[in-house]
């Protein structure tokens, strides 16, 4: 962040901030590295969705998991209810926010019957029956799935095959 600080006269000296440029770009790199992973993985509308959200409060407060929804989690909604949540960037962001723990959450660690706050405050159940595992009534179609170069640090991606819209 650039400060500008004036006395007497028309001289105007410049100081930088330390450190909030960089939380930044960190931030700003995170969102990023999950949108560019969930366009690798094909996720082409939840990426689509990401970047259009404002999740950087979330992201910036450290390791979270996102329920990363498969294009057909997309496809199933009614199409004037998708387009209707789709232009409303704040709406969009309110159902990512069900998709999202504010820890990192690895497959090992999902338990039949514990439950996990998302972001939004909306409390996601676990079920394990075998290999089937939903979180929140939606099913996991393949768990972690990493965010890029800082997936043991800041995030974990389960891709899921619904969308939990309210």
């Amino acid at each position: 962040m650039l400060l500008s600080a004036s006395a007497c006269g028309d001289d105007t000296a410049s100081v930088d901030e330390p450190g909030v440029d960089a939380a930044v770009d960190d931030v700003t790199d995170v969102v990023d590295e999950l949108i560019a992973s969930l366009n690798g993985l094909g996720l082409d509308s939840a990426a689509s969705a990401v970047a259009s959200a404002d999740l950087t409060d979330i992201v910036d407060a450290g390791e979270f998991t996102f329920l990363a929804p498969n294009n057909d989690a997309f496809f199933a909604v009614d199409a004037d209810e998708l387009a209707d949540l789709l232009a409303d960037p704040g709406q969009v962001e309110r159902v990512l926010r069900n998709h999202i723990i504010a820890s990192a959450v690895v497959a090992d660690e999902l338990r039949d019957g514990a439950s996990m706050e998302a972001a939004s405050g909306r409390m996601l159940d676990v079920t394990v029956d075998g290999n089937a595992v939903t979180i929140g009534g939606i099913t996991v179609v393949e768990a972690e799935v990493a965010t890029g170069a800082s997936a043991e640090t800041q995030g974990v991606v389960h891709i899921v095959d619904g969308l939990i819209l309210e």
